[in-house]
């Protein structure tokens, strides 16, 4: 099969074009995707398209670099520097114009037998599927306020976004992810359209896991936060809780945080002026295949997920077989309803809300003073673990879904 596969470039990913190797510290789903679509397709394109967002570098041109495993050049797409000085409404509605262009040459020239788009070029997505007879599949990972709102509200870009998701995609691809996403692509999607909703898988290193919990003796008792150190993963609040527990409560703690955001300097400057650093550890990298290797030492791992807790992260913890603190769920938004009925009460420690410091501090102390509660919530999550899909299985099911759309074509 022969593929161009369009999507932004995620800052997981970001590393691995400045260092010109294949290298990735994020997006497992997006990556792992990538790798098998390479061995699976006659021809794979692979396009990252540089849009608003937390990137180390500014793009000001476009690159083509050669990276293992891909035989192709990859292109990463930006606008040019002299049109920086367009106001930014002007200069999103340019940038996507010119997407949808250089998008339609490409089409046009390499002739595939499917298309692969990710949300951030819904404008270009949504032009593609309207005026090009080849099969245009639509990757939707999780749903977010802006999404949300779309459907709600009467003003034009509300209006130009519904009449972008009611494209007549040949299939749309969800993750599920906790964040409502049933409740929106029911009202969103055109009835048309094929979807499929899929957890994401984890690795058969942390679903082969198997170690006795053991009470760790003249050692600090460890509590995880891993993902974006941004204000939708709820990282203050949990650098906040953490601070507050350690006044609170007596027994030594030890606090790692794991990820890069916009964040991470203010929440590194918030310990120091705490007088609190030598309690946290911030580590900005790290290569996905490493990840176990803090899990395994992680005694407390907090999710405080505004928009959904069934992330990458938080489904490694949970396929480890780990003690975890996260948030109840919001019914009247969609968010975590599936969450709740995967994860049983008893497997997980839910507080209030992701921005109920005292609570979420108390949960902490609480979990960090009782070794056999956190026994139990470990043999119980254990159990929702293995029923989890190993990464094989889950890119191996959505490689199966673009071959049977150009089967069927």
């Amino acid at each position: 099969m022969k593929v161009i596969y369009i999507s932004r470039l995620f800052s997981g990913l970001e590393q691995s074009i400045i260092d010109r190797k294949w290298k990735p510290t994020g997006v497992p789903t997006i990556y792992r995707f990538l790798e098998k679509l390479e061995s699976e397709s006659d021809e794979l394109n692979i396009i990252f398209a540089i849009k608003d967002g937390f990137l180390k570098k500014k793009y000001s041109r476009n690159l083509k670099l050669k990276l293992e495993p891909f035989k192709n050049k990859i292109v990463v797409l930006s606008v040019q520097k002299i049109f920086n000085f367009l106001p930014k409404r002007f200069h999103i509605v340019f940038r996507e114009v010119s997407y949808t262009l250089f998008y339609f040459i490409k089409i046009i020239k390499l002739k595939p037998d499917i298309i692969y788009i990710d949300h951030a070029n819904i404008w270009s997505a949504s032009l593609i599927s309207r005026f090009f007879k080849i099969p245009t599949v639509f990757r939707v990972m999780g749903i977010y306020p802006v999404m949300r709102d779309a459907l709600n509200k009467r003003n034009f870009k509300s209006i130009v976004l519904k009449w972008f998701y009611k494209s007549p995609f040949r299939n749309v691809i969800c993750t599920q992810d906790g964040s409502g996403v049933e409740l929106w692509l029911k009202r969103a999607i055109n009835k048309k359209t094929t979807v499929e909703v899929m957890i994401n898988g984890v690795s058969k290193k942390l679903l082969n896991y198997s170690k006795d919990f053991e009470l760790k003796k003249n050692d600090d008792i460890v509590i995880s936060f891993i993902g974006k150190i941004e204000s939708s993963k709820g990282a203050e609040e949990f650098v906040r809780a953490a601070i507050l527990s350690l006044n609170n409560c007596k027994l030594k703690l030890k606090f790692l945080i794991i990820g890069s955001g916009s964040l991470r300097k203010k929440l590194i400057e918030i310990t120091k002026e705490k007088g609190c650093i030598n309690s946290f550890e911030f580590i900005e990298k790290v290569e996905n295949k490493n990840i176990i290797n803090f899990l395994v030492k992680t005694d407390i791992y907090v999710s405080l997920n505004k928009y959904g807790n069934l992330s990458n992260s938080n489904l490694e913890a949970i396929a480890i077989g780990k003690c975890i603190i996260m948030p109840k769920s919001q019914p009247y938004l969609g968010i975590d309803v599936v969450t709740d009925k995967l994860i049983p009460e008893s497997a997980v420690k839910r507080v209030k809300s992701n921005s109920d410091i005292k609570d979420i501090s108390n949960a902490i102390c609480l979990l960090a003073k009782n070794l056999e509660t956190r026994k139990e919530m470990e043999r119980e999550i254990k159990k929702i673990g293995l029923k989890l899909n190993d990464w094989d299985t889950r890119i191996s099911k959505e490689i199966t879904i673009l071959k049977k759309i150009i089967k069927e074509k």
